[in-house]
């Protein structure tokens, strides 16, 4: 997803709502899928629980380095909150959330300064443009 005008500081971005799991049935039959080891947000009541966002809030890429877009998961109202953090978002930036600590990642984060056709989800593996990548980049907020 990215910014298709500036965004301002704290500024609300999107609310979605969500599919409760719950941790028994996570366990039985989503936590050895993409799905369930990629894709869900954790319940923040420690109850094991887990999340499916819907909406836009399941692609959000992630970012350690420089996170743009802060999130709220609200229990109550099974929904969660998207909004920019302390800087504005320039148009055509992409909108990041940090999906935790590096060593909780199930993913190798690749170096700020690789190649750019490299590890970017943008292009395939033969350096050509992947459709689903630029049909998303055409999603606006």
């Amino acid at each position: 997803l990215y910014a298709t005008v500036l965004i301002p500081p704290n500024f609300h971005i999107h609310t979605c709502p969500c599919i409760r799991i719950p941790k028994d049935q996570y366990d039985a039959h989503m936590s050895q899928t993409t799905l369930g080891r990629e894709y869900l947000f954790n319940c923040p009541n420690r109850s094991g629980d887990k999340f499916l966002a819907l909406g836009v809030g399941s692609l959000f890429n992630h970012s350690s380095s420089s996170p743009n877009v802060c999130y709220r998961v609200d229990t109550s109202n099974m929904e969660i909150r998207y909004t920019t953090g302390y800087r504005r978002v320039e148009c055509g930036e992409e909108l990041c959330i940090t999906y935790g600590p590096k060593e909780a990642l199930w993913f190798r984060e690749e170096d700020d300064d690789a190649n750019a056709t490299e590890g970017n989800d943008d292009y395939d593996s033969d350096g050509t443009t992947n459709g689903m990548a630029l049909f998303l980049n055409e999603m606006t907020l």
